[in-house]
């Protein structure tokens, strides 16, 4: 697959959906004044920084993930193999009008739904689709580890891994 095709086509910042729970979760007017894809400085920062709590307000949690791309699935569009299980947090509303998404890590065989603690949350820098990092309870898992492991799909992105 051409990764230059990839971030084209993934990479770029998505418009964003006024959904009732990103709403809920970053506040009214979250988005006032802000057109799709002109958020620059200050004003930047502040989004970024309430779409960040989006996601860290599962940190350390235990969290539900229902599977849609299980681990040595394909993507749907881009043909890449997931080499974990890979799904999202079941009504939630992300940024790009989807579930928040989540990996899995830790566990190595096919999974439907999966319950775990929630360690980690890659914050996409250049991309509005951050992902959240659920283990099985009791499971410790690096930020070199969480690179590797989720590396088929993130070396598109710049991130970095946010814990509490």
């Amino acid at each position: 697959m051409d990764e230059g095709f990839f971030k084209k086509q993934i990479a770029p910042r998505r418009a964003l959906t006024r959904s009732p729970s990103l709403t809920a979760a970053v506040g009214e007017g979250w988005g006032e004044g802000l057109g799709e894809g002109d958020r620059g400085g200050e004003e930047e920062n502040n989004f970024k920084n309430m779409l960040a709590n989006l996601y860290t307000q599962y940190l350390n949690q235990t969290v539900t993930v229902k599977i849609d791309r299980p681990l040595g699935s394909l993507h749907p569009k881009y043909g890449f193999v997931y080499e974990v299980n890979y799904g999202f947090v079941p009504d939630t509303k992300a940024p790009d009008g989807e579930e928040i998404d989540v990996y899995v890590l830790g566990v190595t065989e096919t999974l439907q739904d999966f319950t775990g603690r929630c360690i980690a949350v890659i914050h996409r820098t250049n991309d509005d689709d951050d992902k959240l990092i659920v283990v099985p309870e009791g499971n410790k898992v690096s930020d070199d580890d969480i690179r590797q492991l989720t590396n088929f799909q993130e070396k598109f992105f710049k991130s970095e891994i946010v814990r509490k």
